[in-house]
């Protein structure tokens, strides 16, 4: 059952025009165009369901996600079930070529249940009561009763329709997220800890118990209430994933032993609570739900990095592979702090987005709103008016656009840099005792997310790289804040740039081992500071309101093209430099000044940089200029692109296809490679200069 090292299941194209059961795929759809439909909410009205299977084709759509939140409609009490709605929907849908990605319901679980077993139930607070029947994922995942009930009804599910032709993919749950601290979750823990450790002496060296005498001599005596040790929240972080995993395996078991379908799940971006690398691996596709505010301000460009940031994730998650867009809006959000409607033009961009990160399909959470309930005014495709809106008509523009696009399906992204970003990162200083305690994360997604903007609004595609990955295929690795840094992580790095790589770290890099522990001998640790040519002696933290300016030496060879003066902020390190290593910028106040604050290195065949300071964006972006001239690093334009413009490649090897996106209201001047380029939707040809309108998005196909 386990599909995720081999081959992506291959998705086929459904024609909408087929009035029979077409033959039953091997695999999800190609292509697809599904929004989330909760039929469940209708059964009264049957001529409202009636109406969707009329609706579906006119908005260009070919599928629906089923089921997720329906439990309470298919076993309204225990053991009593109801799938003849189900069985309807399904059939009809095959009937039409609706292809159906079914979903488990664990994600929303039946007042019955809460009400006859309460251990069911979370605990949010240590040894707080437990939380009554309510919301959405309020369950227990280490309750015994819990798991036996997913598991009947998982299993009904895929015993009754795991075969059914108009079943694609199975959908699990939907969005795993949040933890339990009851006494049964607290008692998984100390198990998880006996097998990851061994031994109280093994765990109590790891966590480093001697700080203020918290040897522990038995297990029941851990407790992680306890926040004065940062090894034992970390870890504990570390075993909610691992518990949600494995609760996501038991769903999984259930399906598989009635339908071979591939298995999805619907992650959330960079959401903090779940460590997606270790979840990536047990499915067959990867999915996302993305809810970016796009709604047509004059410069999103800030939100366009965000949805492609999370799209490029799901990309790496899946090992390169295409994925699904599993939710989004083609209108308001309801939850927002605004209701701003999406401008014309903006939702065909944000989906075209997705598709440049590698999506395979852009879906909807939710196909019709409903009547009641917290999200009755979250946008949909068909709306408490009808259909005949405009946004109903941009779905279609969408779907019909799609069938251009067919050839992109499958593609995949070359990028010749890497960008390393880990949940272990960003756990390991949120639980680290270091100012300063906002935010929470000591600003390291804001910085991934500063490099992230620098490299991509220079038109060079990356890869997001987990802290186990190999660094080996790329040409650059950047790692911003590289905080938990493993011998073994530090020597792949090394033989990274010997081999001839491109190597730049910024401040924080290699404090800690795995457990927060810190390196002996100096910061970076783990060899880095040979491979850098730097020791670390102090590291000044700044307030909020204070900066201090750095100055780059003009003509520095090989390295053209920074400005003279820069600002840094927060985090100042102050550095002792090797005779070999060269000073590129150095800071021009404070204390320190003349101290070096820009550093590179030659190492084998390749560079090592480190960046000592958190600097301003313009500073990031001057300096991924200079690298990309530097070293003739692969970028999609020649030349840095106007503000607001969004360069997107995916190639099969054979073809290649650029998306240009405009992220501001006002035109934009493009320059493209050498072509010739063909658009790819009117089949027109492409000079290498125009102008994009605003909001404006385009996709092209490089000609032989």
């Amino acid at each position: 059952g386990e599909k995720a090292r081999g081959e992506p299941p291959r998705l086929q194209h459904l024609a909408l025009r087929h009035r029979h059961h077409p033959p039953r795929p091997r695999g999800p759809d190609r292509g697809r165009r599904e929004a989330t439909y909760n039929p469940d909410q209708w059964l009264d009205s049957p001529g409202v369901i009636d109406e969707d299977f009329r609706l579906l084709p006119l908005a260009h759509m070919n599928s629906w996600s089923l089921g997720i939140f329906a439990w309470a409609a298919l076993e309204p009490e225990p053991g009593v079930y109801r799938f003849e709605w189900m069985e309807q929907i399904l059939d009809r849908a095959a009937a039409d070529g609706i292809a159906i990605i079914l979903a488990t319901p664990s994600g929303s679980k039946p007042a019955w249940l809460s009400q006859a077993h309460p251990e069911v139930c979370r605990v949010n607070a240590w040894q707080g009561p437990r939380l009554p029947h309510g919301g959405r994922h309020n369950h227990c995942p280490s309750s015994r009763v819990y798991r036996e009930a997913v598991t009947r009804i998982d299993t009904e599910l895929a015993r009754r329709f795991g075969r059914h032709p108009a079943v694609r993919l199975w959908h699990l749950s939907n969005e795993y997220n949040g933890e339990c601290r009851c006494p049964n979750c607290l008692a998984r823990f100390r198990d998880w800890l006996k097998d990851r450790y061994g031994s109280l002496e093994a765990l109590n060296a790891a966590w480093w118990n001697a700080f203020w005498g918290h040897q522990y001599t038995d297990w029941e005596q851990i407790h992680p209430f306890d926040y004065c040790h940062d090894g034992m929240i970390l870890d504990w972080r570390r075993f909610v994933t691992d518990l949600t995993v494995d609760f996501m395996l038991v769903e999984k078991a259930a399906v598989r032993a009635h339908s071979d379908q591939p298995v999805t799940t619907n992650m959330m971006g960079h959401f903090p609570g779940l460590d997606y690398w270790r979840l990536a691996p047990h499915l067959d596709l990867i999915s996302n739900d993305c809810y970016p505010g796009f709604s047509g301000l004059a410069d999103e460009t800030a939100t366009m990095v965000g949805a492609a940031f999370d799209g490029d994730l799901m990309r790496c998650l899946g090992n390169g592979r295409p994925w699904l867009l599993m939710e989004s809006t083609p209108a308001q959000l309801n939850w927002a702090q605004d209701f701003r409607l999406k401008r014309p033009g903006v939702h065909r961009r944000e989906m075209r987005v997705q598709i440049g990160c590698g999506a395979d399909g852009t879906c909807y959470f939710q196909w019709r709103k409903g009547r009641g309930g917290g999200e009755k005014y979250h946008g949909a495709v068909v709306d408490h008016a009808g259909h005949d809106t405009r946004v109903f008509a941009e779905v279609a523009e969408h779907g019909q656009d799609l069938t251009a696009l067919t050839p992109i399906l499958g593609s995949g992204v070359a990028a010749p840099v890497a960008l390393l970003e880990d949940w272990q990162m960003r756990w390991g200083l949120e639980t680290a005792n270091l100012p300063p305690k906002q935010p929470v994360d000591k600003g390291y997604m804001d910085e991934v997310r500063a490099w992230y903007r620098a490299l991509r609004t220079r038109a060079v595609s990356l890869d997001l790289l987990p802290g186990h990955g190999d660094p080996s295929p790329y040409r650059m690795v950047v790692v911003p804040m590289g905080y938990q840094i493993s011998e073994d992580l530090g020597q792949r790095l090394i033989s990274f740039v010997d081999q001839g790589g491109i190597l730049l770290t910024t401040y924080l890099t290699g404090h800690c081992d795995a457990h927060n522990r810190c390196h002996l001998g100096g910061f970076p640790g783990a060899g880095l500071d040979g491979l850098l040519g730097i020791r670390v002696e102090e590291m000044d933290g700044l307030p909020p309101d204070q900066t201090v300016t750095i100055r780059c030496g003009d003509g520095l060879p090989g390295l053209p093209g920074l400005p003279a003066t820069a600002l840094a902020r927060a985090y100042c390190e102050i550095l002792r430099c090797s005779a070999d290593t060269e000073v590129l910028a150095h800071y021009d106040s404070e204390f320190y000044a003349g101290s070096p604050v820009l550093t590179r290195r030659r190492h084998g065949a390749g560079w090592a940089y480190h960046l000592a300071a958190r600097c301003e964006q313009a500073f990031l972006d001057a300096l991924v200029d200079s690298l990309v001239a530097s070293h003739d690093l692969p970028a999609l334009c020649p030349q840095r692109p106007e503000a607001g413009l969004w360069f997107q490649e995916r190639s099969d090897g054979q073809r290649r296809f650029l998306f240009v996106h405009n992220a501001t209201t006002q035109p934009r001047q493009v320059q493209l490679a050498p072509g010739p380029w063909r658009d790819l939707i009117s089949g027109q040809a492409v000079s290498e200069h125009w102008v994009l309108p605003g909001i404006g998005t385009r996709v092209l196909e490089a000609q032989p």
